[in-house]
């Protein structure tokens, strides 16, 4: 499979994910690389390092520089039409940051495990963004894999998958103790992936080699997170994936994580 370099075309939206310091690593070869002098070439303009639109922090700057201190009704920021655009969609998607005014405590938990609902309105206002981060972070992926010639790529260095399937929490880049982004957004990708999987528009990699996702790699650790999300909506899978549905519970029993996963992505509804 290809190298990051190889694949990676800023001039097109392309975006990179992963923990921070894998981006970081991922970019600086990059910007170093023969690749992208030839990009350069090919597009027939030139790439400043400082060029915003590469990380999906860039886009999530609506959120970072807005106001959402009435989270019923967040401000947010736009200076630039790309900006604009994606702000657009965000607010018309399940993900807008007006989504998280009827969280609970628990929700904001996530990124912030000391929240109770006796916090202070500081450490509710900060809660409140990193959800509305997390959120979005989710779009991003739907939405850059929207365009026609972008690519989403995926840097796994760094990431223990058994804690994103157990759902640990780490220190993040606020300070608190919560469960890292990076973990929704391999959730959210495990679950939606009998869309994403056929596509062209999602590499993943490590050491910035290109992979197959994780759960095709090794999906004996999600076999019992995707026994957890069909019991949770069992009734309702009953009624429309019945076929997809005996085939996984047949697999699950016998232990056949290769086989048991497949069926579990054919299944079209409901899971999310």
């Amino acid at each position: 499979m290809a190298r990051f370099a190889d694949s990676f075309d800023p001039f097109r939206k392309d975006i990179v994910y992963g923990r921070t310091e894998a981006r970081a690593d991922y970019l600086e070869d990059f910007f170093e690389s023969p690749q992208l002098s030839q990009l350069e070439k090919i597009h027939q303009k030139s790439f400043k390092t400082y060029t915003k639109g590469y990380y999906i922090n860039d886009y999530n700057e609506v959120i970072t520089r807005g106001d959402l201190s009435c989270p019923s009704a967040p401000k947010l920021f736009s200076n630039s039409n790309a900006l604009a655009h994606y702000r657009a969609l965000l607010e018309k998607s399940k993900y807008a940051p007006a989504t998280v005014a009827t969280s609970g405590w628990k929700a904001l938990a996530k990124g912030d495990n000391t929240i109770q609902q006796e916090n202070t309105k500081e450490d509710w206002a900060r809660a409140v963004e990193m959800l509305a981060v997390r959120k979005a972070c989710k779009f991003g992926i739907e939405y850059i894999s929207s365009f026609d010639d972008a690519t989403v790529h995926y840097a796994l260095d760094g990431i223990d998958i058994g804690e994103v399937v157990g759902k640990a929490t780490r220190i993040l880049w606020t300070g608190t103790t919560g469960v890292p982004i990076t973990t929704s957004e391999l959730r959210y990708l495990f679950r939606e992936w009998g869309r994403y999987r056929n596509s062209v528009k999602l590499n993943f990699y490590v050491t910035q080699d290109q992979t197959s996702a994780p759960w095709v790699t090794d999906p004996a650790p999600w076999m019992l997170y995707a026994s957890d999300r069909v019991d949770k909506y069992r009734k309702g899978l009953e009624n429309t994936n019945e076929g997809q549905l005996r085939n996984f519970d047949k697999h699950v029993k016998s232990g056949d994580a290769a086989q048991a996963i497949p069926w579990f992505h054919d299944m079209k509804v409901g899971l999310t």
